[in-house]
């Protein structure tokens, strides 16, 4: 949000700027006319020192270089907490079977089969994840609302975002859950009653 004045080249005081810049459009490949623009300015003035030639490409790329740095960054740290959070799912799902086996194992016995029990644990993971959603999802639109000024490429209500994100995290929080599920489900109902 810079103010822009356009002036003419020789109008300008030399000290406001001393370097021009020359924009070529191409229909054919950018970066095969610049040997093309080079002998071309050189013909025109070969005292002429050629700082920067670029394709439009390179320099949005290099101008677009710190905030891909820190989008790398911010997701690398993302993806730390994904896992630390399907962490903390695993470990509580697991707790979970620990704590309920007794009930399991009365299940088991009066006829429930591996698959139910593995069903109702999975459920269980699924109710906590969808409990995590209905509060995350609304508070992760207010947070973009406020930190709209640094998205790119997408908007702070942009639907597909959400959706990629919820079914992400319902899909890790299957795979997390999968194995007290089906732990849950291997349980042996007579051992589990005859404990005290």
């Amino acid at each position: 949000d810079f103010a822009t004045v356009y002036a003419p080249f020789l109008q300008r005081r030399p000290e406001w700027n001393r370097w021009g810049s020359v924009v070529v459009r191409a229909q054919a490949d950018p970066a095969a006319l610049l040997p093309a623009v080079r002998a071309a300015v050189r013909a025109a003035d070969p005292d002429v020192p050629l700082r920067e030639v670029k394709t439009l490409t390179e320099k949005v790329a290099r101008a677009a270089a710190p905030q891909r740095f820190n989008a790398r960054v911010v997701s690398a740290f993302g993806l730390v907490a994904l896992f630390l959070a399907l962490q903390g799912l695993y470990g509580l799902l697991a707790f979970l079977v620990q704590r309920s086996q007794r009930e399991i194992g009365v299940r088991l016995s009066l006829g429930a089969q591996p698959r139910d029990v593995v069903r109702l644990v999975t459920r269980r993971g699924l109710r906590l994840v969808a409990a995590g959603l209905l509060i995350g999802l609304p508070a992760g639109y207010a947070l973009a609302r406020a930190a709209s000024a640094v998205l790119f490429g997408v908007t702070p209500a942009d639907p597909a975002t959400y959706l990629l994100a919820a079914l992400g995290l319902l899909a890790a929080a299957t795979a997390a859950s999968a194995l007290p599920a089906s732990r849950a489900g291997r349980l042996d109902p007579a051992s589990i009653l005859r404990e005290p």
